[in-house]
């Protein structure tokens, strides 16, 4: 069923089954609409706030729930989101620099990759898989299990190495790189498997995260390279 005709008739379409009865596919279809769903619901409210105090109407119109719908999307996606950020943030801290940007650009880009790309992405979820257990394993198109809990504490280790490594010398960045790369490699072979034998293409499993499991070790890996694998000095002694 397409994740938009879910998104919109998620109760409709399943009755009263739970989200843990129905197919992991379907499952997690269903997942992802109530999570869009919340998250838009989020958009929504901080739409009318805005709206409320430009001209004292609450109302939602036109373009302002579009934007809505653009902020759940990026909220859901959460790994693009932040990599997005870290783009743009190595794009204004260049354009601020003195001296050759060339020269700052694989220290920037690494910088703010080790912030967001693995500091914040991680902690988010941290968030997701410890305090939203349901949601984020529905999302997925798995059940829920206690399991949820340890991978949330694992990313939040994640994210303190990520938030260390911004301001750190080649060693954090390194582990900031490898440690989660290993993960995340890990959790993309598992996407496949799930895909191949048990159909399972809900947008949590084969969607953009799956993509972006696969993207961030090898940016990580160019980045770390671009900075110390380059330079005449031992790269322990680049800071």
């Amino acid at each position: 069923m397409p994740f938009g005709r879910v998104q919109g008739q998620a109760s409709a379409c399943y009755g009263e089954r739970t989200i843990s009865e129905l197919p992991a596919s379907t499952a997690g279809q269903a997942g992802a609409a109530i999570i869009y769903d919340k998250h838009l619901d989020i958009a929504v409210n901080v739409g009318k706030r805005l709206q409320s105090l430009n001209n004292g109407s609450g109302r939602i119109i036109g373009g302002h729930r579009d934007m809505a719908q653009l902020i759940a999307f990026f909220l859901s996606n959460f790994t693009l989101t932040f990599l997005i950020i870290a783009a743009i943030a190595t794009v204004i801290s260049l354009a601020r620099a003195r001296g050759s940007r060339e020269h700052q650009l694989p220290e920037k880009a690494l910088a703010f990759y080790a912030l967001f790309v693995i500091g914040f992405t991680f902690l988010y979820n941290f968030v997701m898989h410890v305090f939203f257990g349901d949601m984020a394993a529905s999302f997925i198109g798995w059940e829920n299990s206690p399991f949820q809990a340890e991978v949330g504490w694992a990313s939040l280790g994640f994210a303190i190495v990520g938030f260390l490594a911004y301001k750190g010398g080649f060693e954090m960045r390194l582990a900031a790189v490898v440690g989660p790369a290993s993960f995340l490699l890990g959790a993309a072979a598992g996407h496949v498997y799930q895909m191949i034998t048990a159909g399972n293409f809900a947008p949590g499993n084969a969607g953009i995260i799956f993509y972006t499991d696969i993207l961030v070790p090898l940016l990580g890996g160019l980045l770390i390279w671009m900075r110390y694998g380059r330079t005449s000095r031992s790269p322990a002694l680049s800071s």
